[in-house]
């Protein structure tokens, strides 16, 4: 983990509350779309950015200048994680096309759920439904970014 000390009030204070007071091997922050102050100042602490794209080439360039930016600033391990996938899994050709345009890595790939929407209660739904295959493969996804598996 990299340190946050030295980044003062750009970083919510909130931020470093959620670290001190819950150590863990993984905090997931889901930010605004596109470049923000906030987001860039977290790029300077992550050791992991996940980019979530969809195959179907929505936004493909906005997402493209973050992945870019995340490198020049450093980021250790940026990834992809297509989304709303329908069906088992990405063709090999569309995984690769989407590797090379990014030029990062895909992480996972993570199926369309329309469960998550309708998903109301007090656990997060991959607690709530360990077996459905979003749960599954964010379950996966988390293990490859160095979690313990539970």
């Amino acid at each position: 983990r990299r340190p946050v000390e030295d980044l003062g009030t750009a970083l919510p204070r909130a931020l470093h509350s959620l670290l001190e007071a819950f150590p863990s091997d993984i905090v997931v922050l889901d930010t605004a779309a596109g470049l923000t102050e906030e987001t860039l100042t977290l790029f300077t602490i992550t050791d992991v950015l996940l980019l979530l794209v969809r195959p179907d080439r929505q936004d493909h360039h906005g997402s493209a200048v973050t992945a870019d930016v995340a490198r020049r600033i450093g980021v250790p391990r940026p990834a992809l994680a297509l989304t709303h996938l329908v069906g088992d899994h990405v063709a090999d050709d569309d995984r690769r096309r989407l590797e090379e345009v990014f030029a990062i890595p895909v992480a996972a790939e993570l199926p369309f759920a329309p469960e998550l929407d309708e998903h109301r209660g007090d656990v997060p739904f991959v607690v709530a439904h360990p077996q459905h295959p979003w749960s599954l493969a964010v379950g996966s996804l988390a293990v490859g970014f160095g979690a313990e598996p539970e």
